[in-house]
């Protein structure tokens, strides 16, 4: 299937990223970790390619999605924390 069909059942997550007059486009796979049985999102860079699928030689564009796909992973361990705290108080 297409990352369209992929994202819309929310296993795929697409990033537009520009730096001057340079775009990207940045693929980030979602699968699902279990953290003291609870199911949290985990996110793993999959693909980053210029217009036309062309390959990007700008280290600034892979150091930018390594900030994401990290910044992605500590958001969601964050809001799984503080989900299991929450329901620890109900």
């Amino acid at each position: 299937g297409s990352y369209a069909e992929m994202s819309a059942r929310g296993e795929y997550v697409v990033w537009h990223l520009t730096k001057d007059d340079v775009e990207a486009t940045l693929g980030v796979n979602v699968s699902h970790r279990l953290w003291e049985g609870k199911k949290y999102p985990y996110y793993t860079f999959q693909q980053m390619y210029g217009m036309c699928n062309t390959i990007l030689e700008d280290r600034d564009f892979r150091e930018a999605a390594d900030w994401i796909v990290d910044t992605m992973n500590r958001l969601a361990t964050i809001q799984s924390n503080e989900t299991q705290l929450k329901e620890g108080y109900e």
